[in-house]
């Protein structure tokens, strides 16, 4: 089977010069033209992404150089490539915008081929690099999770619970990069395996914590971005954990050195918003108060997150039909609508984690007896 041919966009105001370009292209890409810069970003948002742009650098109404640095912003993978007869506009461009390669007017067909050639080669060593890192980087927190599960259930069931709020915020809020906030999400609880599990505990569920208790657990964000100092590629994720608790708006009189407002990332204001609402359900708060308690202390809040967050709980159904089923007829894709915890009291499993293989392998260990039972659980809704 042949390779699928990879996307050139060709931007000019010169249709003939245009359709001269594209003959030359055609049988290795797969071209789309466009006459003006307007056109070429129409062009990338509909018909994208694209390995190569190459661009013309006059032109009526958007000059080359001001189509290549929308072009980047819109597409950053995408390798740009200047063709013009005007060298002083291609220094420009190179300056301005980056570009990979800078041709003049009139260009050889085997120099342009050649030219658009190593441009799509660097396209394709670009993805394979970002492609390579982001597994890596998603192996990296699934381990980091998966020890937090074993050190701290409840930590681990909360970490999961915010990313589904978090990831369906931000997505409703237009947020492009959401995989950094369901890292995000996944990783702030981490710094919960430095607290004693009797201390972890007492703060999952809101019950008296001694001063030094809560000295440790108001120094979990920095302790968190701590301990991902040392992984690389992750700074963006680094900054929203460590700001997760941080208030929107400063208590009137209070003074300090942390960001506020709009220097607060986006994601560590949706972050926050999540797990203060994640800790009133924890805590019991009847669902119809908690909105209300949230919109009460409003200043430390967003207000474009807190009313996306408000519209997207109205609008939310349940995730699943709720049930009541015992240890043994758990299965895969149910969601646990409470703590799964011994006869004794220990806790298994946190409320909001959705069971899967690895889990429920790990739950055959326990017999039925060992086990408060029965388990209520969200079913996973029926297919429509």
């Amino acid at each position: 089977m042949a390779s699928r041919k990879l996307k050139v966009l060709l931007v000019d105001d010169e249709p003939a010069l245009l359709e001269g370009l594209s003959l030359h292209l055609r049988r290795r890409f797969d071209v789309t033209t466009a006459t003006s810069g307007a056109q070429g970003l129409a062009a990338m948002r509909k018909h994208g992404p694209f390995a190569v742009v190459v661009s013309d650098m006059c032109m009526p109404a958007m000059v080359g150089t001001g189509f290549l640095v929308r072009a980047r912003q819109l597409s950053p993978d995408t390798i740009r490539i200047v063709l013009t007869g005007d060298a002083d506009a291609a220094i420009e461009a190179i300056n301005e915008a980056e570009v990979f390669r800078f041709l003049r007017k009139p260009c050889p067909p085997d120099t342009l081929r050649a030219a658009v050639q190593a441009a799509a080669d660097a396209h394709r060593s670009r993805v394979e690099e970002r492609e390579q890192l982001a597994a890596s980087l998603s192996g990296s927190v699934q381990i980091l999770a998966n020890l937090l599960a074993l050190a701290s259930p409840t930590a681990f069931g909360r970490a999961h619970r915010l990313r589904r709020h978090a990831v369906e915020l931000a997505a409703r809020l237009g947020v492009d990069d959401l995989t950094s906030i369901e890292m995000s999400a996944l990783l702030s609880q981490i710094g919960c395996i430095s607290l004693p599990n009797e201390v972890a505990e007492r703060m999952y569920y809101g019950r008296e914590l001694a001063p030094d208790e809560r000295d440790l657990v108001q120094r979990l964000p920095e302790l968190t971005a701590s301990l991902l100092a040392d992984i690389p590629h992750l700074d963006p994720v680094r900054e929203i954990v460590r700001w997760q608790q941080a208030p929107y708006e400063s208590p009137v009189g209070s003074s300090g050195s942390e960001p506020r407002g709009e220097d607060l990332p986006l994601g560590a204001r949706i972050l926050k918003l999540a797990l203060d609402y994640d800790v009133l359900e924890t805590h019991r708060i009847a669902e119809a108060e908690r909105i209300p308690k949230l919109q009460a202390r409003a200043i430390e809040y967003d207000p474009r997150v807190l009313e996306a967050f408000t519209e997207m709980l109205s609008e939310k159904n349940m995730c699943g039909r709720p049930a009541q089923v015992g240890l043994r007829e758990l299965q895969v894709g149910m969601v646990l609508a409470d703590d799964l915890q011994t006869q004794r009291g220990r806790l298994l499993l946190a409320r909001g984690l959705e069971l899967t293989p690895g889990v429920l392998a790990h739950m055959q260990q326990f017999e039925a007896s060992e086990i408060r039972e029965p388990i209520r659980v969200l079913l996973p809704p029926e297919p429509t």
